[in-house]
């Protein structure tokens, strides 16, 4: 549509979509507060303040021998299922479920089981999905919400996605405050789950519900993007062989140097790969986890955008696949593939690139403004308390996975004999 009507685009009797802008907006009546979607600035600087550290650069080093121990278990599961066998791996779903068993292992401790069994133990991953699927059209068209699923008749006959990850999230609380009533003393922070549970308890200010909606939070979202990025960069290095050989080459002479510690590099190495890192921002480039607009209201007075008075009241926002591809931005070839975009750039013309990148993490949920979404990627639209230091945790995830010398020998070998269309009609990209 905007390549046919321009940059302002009328979506709705009262909605505009437009490309970027930084500009104040006043945020749009909504759903019940809570640190993800609350209407109230007070009350989400409240909610993210005291658990914003937990998801910083420093803290995910700190925690780079649990990803160490995930990541293991994946290459086992890998190479005795597949690589030895000759078995055909969907890594999509592996990828997802290593991701989610991650991100379990930070929060509670321990991993849902998804790695050692190969499948969504307890149907989590099934209840993300459909809670995920509703939760973008209902985000858009809140009375939809209100009318299926929030009305009196609607809890009495159904079942949430939502109300399925909460009990999942309430057992492991309840599990976890047993304990501590049971040792007659706090439990030691080593993992998010007794951080939360220390923080209501220490932090007057902090509501009663607030460690059911980290760990709601974790749960639900925490892992999805992850999944989500290295699910597309695969798919992309397949469909084009030329990036993957690029790519290969580069961890190769990294792993000849000895640059990197084999067979999982520690994070500070990580950071040296520039096609790996490009290959990356590519991926979110294209295939931004969340593609959804995060709506504004115009305030009083209007305002007017690339030419276009909006009256207040007005609902505006930006789709971020749209503005991904813009070619004003990004080049005539924006619509395509193109890692080398990234490479050999000034400093300053790469900080302008990645501020134009339109990618949200769902991780990045505890704001903070001294971050951007995946590392440097900034969220227009003045809505940087949205944003979140997440970001790092699922970005150092993501890295040090995909330059671990395990997936390469064992992803390679797997699919160099499926042929390229089978690859992406079949889903193993």
């Amino acid at each position: 549509m905007h390549e046919k009507y321009g940059p302002v685009v009328r979506i709705g009797p009262n909605v505009s979509d437009f490309y970027r802008v930084q500009q104040p907006y006043t945020r749009k009546d909504g759903a019940v507060a809570a640190i993800f979607n609350t209407q109230d600035e007070a009350l989400h600087k409240m909610l993210r303040k005291p658990v914003a550290h937990l998801y910083s650069m420093t803290n995910v080093i700190s925690l780079e021998s649990t990803v160490d121990q995930v990541l293991e278990i994946l290459f086992q599961q890998l190479d005795a299922r597949f690589a030895e066998t000759g078995h055909v791996c969907d890594l999509g779903s592996w990828l997802q479920f290593f991701a989610f068993d991650m991100m379990a292992t930070l929060t509670f401790s321990k991993r849902y089981g998804f790695l050692e069994e190969g499948r969504d133990v307890n149907g989590i991953l099934n209840a993300v999905g459909t809670f995920m699927k509703k939760a973008a059209p209902i985000g858009q068209i809140p009375w939809v919400d209100r009318l299926l699923y929030k009305n009196p008749v609607a809890t009495v006959f159904q079942r949430t996605a939502g109300s399925t990850i909460l009990e999942m999230v309430n057992q492991y609380i309840t599990e976890r405050q047993s304990r501590r009533n049971d040792t007659g003393h706090h439990l030691d922070k080593s993992d998010m789950l007794s951080y939360f549970l220390e923080v209501q308890a220490t932090k007057l200010n902090v509501p009663q519900g607030a460690p059911k909606a980290w760990t709601f939070a974790n749960v639900k979202a925490g892992s999805d993007s992850t999944a989500s990025a290295m699910q597309t960069m695969f798919y992309y290095l397949l469909l084009y062989p030329d990036s993957m050989n690029r790519l290969l080459v580069e961890l190769e002479e990294a792993h000849v140097s000895k640059d990197v510690r084999w067979p999982i590099p520690k994070w500070e190495q990580v950071q040296r790969s520039s096609y790996l890192d490009a290959c990356l921002m590519e991926a979110l480039r294209l295939h931004p986890p969340f593609s959804l607009p995060f709506e504004r209201v115009v305030p009083a007075g209007g305002i007017t955008i690339c030419g276009q008075y909006l009256p207040s009241g007005t609902v505006v926002g930006m789709n971020p696949y749209v503005v991904n591809q813009h070619r004003s931005t990004f080049g005539e070839d924006a619509a395509r593939w193109k890692p080398e975009r990234w490479i050999g750039l000034k400093p300053e013309e790469r900080r302008k690139l990645e501020r134009n990148v339109l990618t949200v993490c769902f991780l990045s949920i505890y704001s903070n403004e001294s971050y951007y979404y995946f590392r440097h990627i900034d969220l227009i639209m003045s809505i940087s308390s949205s944003s979140g230091p997440g970001v790092d945790l699922a970005w150092g995830r993501t890295l040090r996975f995909l330059k671990s010398r395990n997936w390469l020998q064992l992803y390679f070998s797997v699919t160099r004999y499926i042929p390229l269309s089978e690859r992406v009609l079949s889903g193993y990209c």
